[in-house]
C-alpha cells in the first residue's frame, strides 16, 4: 500500500469518527424513542446515466441509531457492488466510548469518559473548554467586567444630542403618496426625510468632538478595554488566536485601542473644517423613512450621491402589505449597477428572487405544510431553487409509519459543466423507525491509558485495513 493512500485512509477514518459521534448526538432524541434509521442512496441523468447507475444501484450508506439503556449506539454501514465496503459501531454511555470496524478487526476499542475528560483539561484550550461546557456558552470568553450602567452613562448624552440633532432637521409630510416604484404600488401615509445641510454636518462633527474631548466616562471604559488585552491570560489568548487571523498582539493591540480613541476628536474636527471650506461640493445625503396609514413601515432610503443620479449610492426597502402575504424588495445600487432581493408569499409559501440590474438571477420557491410533519419534524413540502440555467429541489415527504423521503434533485448541470454525460443527480435520504444496532461480537481492548504514539498505531493498522480492503475490491 502506498504511503500517500494510508495517509488519505487515515484522514478518512477520522472523518468517520467524528461524523459517527456527531449523527449520534443529532439522533439522540429519537433513539430515546426506539431506533432510527437513515438510508441514502443516489442516482444520475445523462448520456452516461446508465452505466453510473449501474453501480449506484447497489450503492449507498445506512446509519442506524438507537438507545438501549444508558447507551447511545450507532452504526454506520458504506455498500457498493452489491457488499458491505466499511462498516462501523460506536456506543457512548456515561463510562466510556467504544467503537469497533468488525469487517476488518476483531477488537473493541474502548476509551473511559474520564480520559476524555482529563486529556480535555489538559490541552491548552481545557479550562475554557470545560467552563464553556458548564455554563452553556458557546464562546465562553467575556471582556471586562464593566457595569452596565456606566456604558449607558456614558452614551446616553451621545443618544440625546443626536436625537435632538435629528428631531430638528427632518422634515415630516402627512397623508402623502408614497411610491413604491420597485415594486410597481402606491400606499398612502406619513414621510420623514433627513437632508442635512454642510453647515449642519460641521456643525454635528463639531459638537461630537468637543463631548469625546471631555468624556471621562467613555475614556475610562476604552481605558479598561485597553487593559482588558494588555492583561489578557495566555489560555483566552490561546482560543481567540485560534480563530482570527492575523493573530493577536496583547500590549500593541492595547496600544492601538488607546491611540485611536485619542485621535477621535482632531479626526472629527478636521473633518468639520474640511465640510465648513469646500461644502459639500454638490453631494446629497437623504435619509427617507415612509409609513402607511396603518403604521406600517412600507419604505426606507439612505442615499448618497449627487441630486442629477450622475453618481450615486443608494440603499434601502419597498413593503407592500397584503392580507395574503407580503411584497417586498431590498435593494443596493449605483449610477450603474442594481442588486435586489425581492421577497413575496405568505409565511409557508412564496418565493425570493435575487435581481441584478432588473432581471432574475436566481429565483428560490417554497411551499411547506407545517400541518403534516414529515418523520424528523421538518414540514413537508417542496423547494426549488433556480441559478444560472440549473435547478435545485429540495422535497420532503409527510411522515408516516415507515418514515420520511427526503430528496435532492439537480438538473441543468450541463449549463455548468458544458457536457452532458451527467446533467442531474438525484439523491434521496430515507429516515425512518428501526431496531436498536446490534453490537459486533469481539474482544475489548481499553486504549484510555494508551500513549498518542500507541493510539495513532491503533488507527493507522485500522486505517491500513480498510485500505487494504477496498483496493482488494477495486483494484
Amino acid at each position: 500500500m502506498k504511503k500517500g493512500k494510508k495517509s488519505l485512509f487515515r484522514v478518512l477514518l477520522c472523518g468517520l469518527m467524528a461524523f459517527m459521534l456527531m449523527a449520534g448526538c443529532l439522533m439522540t432524541v429519537h433513539a430515546e424513542e426506539g431506533g432510527i434509521e437513515f438510508d441514502l442512496t443516489a442516482s444520475v441523468t445523462g448520456d452516461q446515466a446508465e452505466s453510473i447507475n449501474g453501480m449506484l444501484s447497489t450503492a449507498g450508506i445506512n446509519i442506524k441509531a438507537g438507545a438501549l439503556d444508558e447507551a447511545l449506539r450507532l452504526s454506520v454501514t458504506a455498500r457498493a457492488l452489491g457488499m458491505d465496503l466499511v462498516r462501523a459501531f460506536a456506543e457512548i454511555t456515561p463510562e466510556r466510548l467504544a467503537f469497533a470496524f468488525p469487517d476488518i478487526d476483531t477488537s473493541r476499542y474502548e476509551f473511559r469518559t474520564d480520559k476524555i475528560v482529563e486529556l480535555i483539561e489538559e490541552s491548552p484550550y481545557g479550562e475554557l473548554i470545560m467552563q464553556g461546557g458548564g455554563s452553556g456558552a458557546a464562546f465562553p470568553i467575556q471582556g471586562p467586567q464593566i457595569d452596565p450602567e456606566a456604558y449607558e452613562e456614558a452614551f446616553t448624552p451621545y443618544f440625546n444630542y443626536l436625537g435632538s440633532f435629528i428631531s430638528e432637521r427632518v422634515q415630516i409630510e402627512e397623508n402623502a403618496a408614497i411610491a413604491l416604484e420597485r415594486l410597481g404600488k402606491k400606499a398612502t401615509g406619513s414621510v420623514a426625510t433627513l437632508e442635512p445641510t454642510a453647515e449642519d454636518l460641521a456643525e454635528l462633527l463639531t459638537t461630537l468632538s468637543g463631548m469625546i474631548n471631555q468624556d471621562e466616562a467613555l475614556a475610562a471604559i476604552v481605558n479598561q478595554w485597553s487593559m482588558f488585552f494588555q492583561n489578557m491570560d495566555p489560555a483566552t489568548l490561546a482560543v481567540i488566536n485560534s480563530v482570527v487571523t492575523p493573530p493577536i498582539d496583547p500590549a500593541k493591540t492595547a496600544q492601538e485601542i488607546s491611540m485611536a480613541y485619542s485621535q477621535i476628536p482632531d479626526m472629527l474636527r478636521h473633518a468639520a473644517e474640511d465640510i465648513t471650506e469646500s461644502g459639500m461640493n454638490g453631494a446629497v445625503i437623504r435619509l427617507t423613512i415612509a409609513i402607511n396609514e396603518s403604521g406600517a413601515p412600507v419604505k426606507a432610503s439612505l442615499y448618497l450621491g449627487s441630486e442629477d443620479q450622475l453618481h450615486y449610492y443608494d440603499f434601502g426597502f419597498e413593503n407592500a402589505a397584503a392580507a395574503a402575504g407580503a411584497d417586498m424588495i431590498l435593494y443596493m445600487e449605483n449610477e450603474t449597477e442594481k442588486y435586489a432581493l425581492r421577497l413575496n408569499g405568505a409565511g409557508t409559501t412564496g418565493t425570493a428572487s435575487v435581481l441584478v440590474n432588473n432581471s432574475p438571477a436566481a429565483v428560490l420557491t417554497y411551499s411547506f405544510d407545517p400541518s403534516t410533519p414529515s418523520f424528523l419534524g421538518i414540514p413537508s413540502g417542496t423547494c426549488v431553487l433556480n441559478i444560472m440555467g440549473m435547478s435545485m429541489t429540495l422535497i420532503s415527504s409527510a411522515g408516516n409509519e415507515t418514515g420520511s423521503d427526503y430528496i435532492l434533485q439537480l438538473s441543468g448541470l450541463e449549463n455548468a459543466t458544458y457536457s452532458t454525460d451527467i446533467t442531474g443527480v438525484n439523491v434521496k435520504l430515507h429516515a425512518g423507525p428501526a431496531a436498536v444496532p446490534e453490537a459486533p461480537a469481539g474482544t475489548s481492548v481499553d486504549i484510555s491509558d494508551y500513549s498518542p504514539e500507541e493510539l495513532a498505531q491503533v488507527f493507522g493498522n485500522i486505517a491500513d485495513a480498510m485500505a487494504q480492503k477496498l483496493e482488494n475490491i477495486f483494484g
